[in-house]
């Protein structure tokens, strides 16, 4: 982070803590990840206390309501005592520093998996193979029992409607942009979504929407952290589980790497997303057809996101971060008629 900026940051954070002798006593460094922010970790020492924190600056043309939206779900949850970070503050003002942001306490632990890099995967893709499907279900399972009302209070609180909270917005977000930037090859898969959607659940859950391994952080083996809600909402438990299976599914895509590690990993990932499966199915009052649901519609998400960034116009680059699954795409659509049985193309 630049100087400018991180003086900017010094600055908000001493009009919020009232302290004006507040200091970093580490300075703002840039984390790996953050697919659609950037995301760095610092420290600030205000009124005898060090307090970790990380900041998240959202990518241009990220939707207003996105910092709000975290903000109200994770401190929700932090309320509920459940280990998601609480944001210290949040805004859409693009003026302060640059584009929205979101400033949130630094949880301990680490990411149980370390990176994308593959040096990094392949060093923790043994345990990736033996112990992921556990922590998965051991992580959905505690998340999905939390009470949503300290989320809605917190909502009422801040003057959100409760609607804007609802996990339904992502099957919001692929007719938008499957209507807006599709042709006759993607209106079989839109038909397919709309038709199948399922009843909505007696008891919506609160839904994380990335259950990624390096999402998930530990510390001598106990979960000390879920973090990156970007995806977070109201809704049907199962979204989870077909989201995360899915991607695994299609490991190694979107950032394949040579053959035949490659083949290796893809059949390694499809076995996973297997035995999550069935094992999710055995343990909950749910149906295969909602997980493979919500499999499809995950590639839908993704494929209506590249489709929306390869018809910005030139002009909106600045800031304009590219979807790491423009390079995943012949997955999304392999993936997709493997669940449903229905072929799309995006051009």
């Amino acid at each position: 982070m630049n100087s400018d900026r991180s003086a900017q940051l010094l600055h908000l954070l001493k009009a919020h803590f009232n302290d004006p002798k507040a200091t970093f006593f580490a300075r703002p460094k840039r984390l790996s990840g953050g697919v659609f922010s950037e995301v760095y970790r610092f420290g600030l020492s205000s009124d005898g206390c060090r307090r970790p924190m990380v900041l998240r600056l959202y990518a241009a043309g990220t939707d207003p309501i996105q910092p709000r939206l975290e903000q109200v779900i994770q401190d929700g949850l932090a309320d509920a005592d459940f280990p998601a970070p609480r944001v210290i503050v949040a805004d859409s003002d693009t003026q302060q520093l640059g584009g929205m942001f979101m400033v949130m306490e630094r949880l301990a632990g680490r990411g149980f998996l370390r990176g994308v890099r593959w040096d990094q995967f392949v060093r923790d893709f043994p345990k990736l193979c033996m112990r992921w499907p556990g922590v998965l279900l051991e992580v959905a399972e505690r998340l999905h029992q939390v009470d949503p009302t300290p989320v809605f209070a917190t909502a009422a609180k801040g003057g959100m409607d409760v609607s804007q909270l609802t996990a339904r917005r992502h099957i919001e977000f692929v007719t938008g942009n499957l209507e807006a930037f599709g042709d006759h090859r993607t209106q079989d898969g839109l038909a397919w979504i709309t038709e199948n959607e399922p009843t909505p659940v007696d008891a919506p859950s609160i839904v994380h929407g990335d259950l990624w391994p390096a999402n998930v952080l530990m510390q001598r083996g106990h979960l000390t952290g879920l973090v990156d809600w970007t995806m977070a909402g109201i809704g049907d438990p199962a979204l989870d589980l077909g989201y995360a299976c899915a991607g695994l599914a299609m490991m190694p895509a979107p950032l394949p790497p040579p053959s035949p590690i490659r083949q290796g990993i893809h059949a390694a990932g499809t076995n996973l997303a297997k035995r999550i499966r069935e094992q999710y199915l055995q343990g909950v009052q749910t149906t295969s057809e909602r997980v493979e649901f919500y499999e499809a519609l995950r590639c839908l998400v993704e494929l209506s996101a590249v489709l929306a960034y390869r018809h910005r116009p030139s002009s909106s680059g600045a800031g304009t971060k590219r979807p790491p699954w423009d390079t995943g795409v012949r997955a999304l659509v392999g993936h997709f008629e493997k669940i449903t049985g229905v072929p799309i193309a995006i051009g």
